[in-house]
């Protein structure tokens, strides 16, 4: 979704950290859905494990580079 390349944009530039759009910018959208939502997170310190991926962005340069 656009909200999701719009997402991993931003971490990319804010804290260079790379997300593939596939598998972990997805799980980064719905950390930062379910913070936004009635009862958010479950801490205001919230673990996601990024274990790779990067390679993954690339088939998706164009998208990404917006």
């Amino acid at each position: 979704t656009e909200e999701g390349l719009a997402l991993i944009r931003r971490a990319a530039r804010t804290d260079g950290v790379l997300l593939d759009p596939v598998y972990t910018g997805k799980a980064m959208l719905g950390v930062a859905e379910r913070g936004r939502e009635p009862g958010g997170l479950p801490s205001r310190r919230v673990v996601l494990v990024h274990s790779g991926g990067a390679f993954g962005a690339f088939p998706f340069a164009g998208a990404l580079a917006g």
